[in-house]
């Protein structure tokens, strides 16, 4: 079982590991094909000159985004019903991964015309992988 202490270190190890991650997918230094589809599908969506440059346009939505799926990915992987093994983190993570980035995507693709079906395999992909690496590393460095 996990003490309170322990989800808490958990939960913020898996926080800045997704966060590290993410800024390294969307970084047009590190990952410049990745950025280059994002930008270019935000660009036709927002058709706009005035709009800011980069990817992030409203922090503060991303920052709420970034918190529900820390808070679901710890509630469901860790607390409802604590995992016993390294497999259980991995699966219950890349689940709930899917559940989250799949409906996203999935309704990307279907509502804008500029959201290709590749794109949303591939940021679906890279959430599962980001979800389950970032919770079984947390899960590991605090057993």
């Amino acid at each position: 079982m996990m003490t309170k202490n322990k989800i808490i270190m958990t939960a913020f190890i898996v926080a800045c590991l997704i966060l590290c991650m993410d800024y390294l997918w969307f970084s047009d230094r590190v990952n410049p094909t990745i950025s280059g589809m994002y930008s270019d599908m935000i660009h036709s969506v927002n058709n706009t000159s005035n709009e800011p440059s980069g990817l992030l346009k409203r922090p503060i939505a991303a920052l709420f985004a970034y918190c529900a799926l820390l808070s679901g990915l710890v509630y469901f992987v860790f607390i409802i019903n604590p995992p016993i093994s390294t497999n259980d983190v991995i699966i219950r993570a890349a689940l709930f991964a899917l559940s989250v980035y799949g409906v996203y995507n999935a309704t990307n693709t279907a509502i804008m015309q500029a959201y290709y079906p590749k794109l949303a395999l591939i940021d679906t992909a890279w959430g599962v992988f980001v979800c389950s690496s970032a919770a079984t590393t947390g899960w590991l460095l605090t057993r």
